[in-house]
């Protein structure tokens, strides 16, 4: 399943801080920062939870 999230909503929810300190430089291996987020190509089911809530998404999702 691909959960499409833009990179600024990951970094608000981002409980642990994993984001700042990888924008610090203090952490590296974080997708989108330090590493590079490569698209998936070929997918099973996706869904856009900045869009709906989390259930309305898997509700909603497709297949792609």
């Amino acid at each position: 399943m691909y959960v499409a999230t833009p990179l600024e909503v990951c970094e608000q929810r981002d409980r642990k801080g994993l984001y700042a300190k990888a924008r610090a430089g203090k952490v590296k291996g974080v997708t989108g920062i330090t590493d590079p987020y490569v698209p998936i190509k070929t997918l099973g089911f996706a869904a856009q939870p900045t869009k709906n809530t989390p259930m309305e998404a898997a509700q909603e999702g497709y297949i792609v």
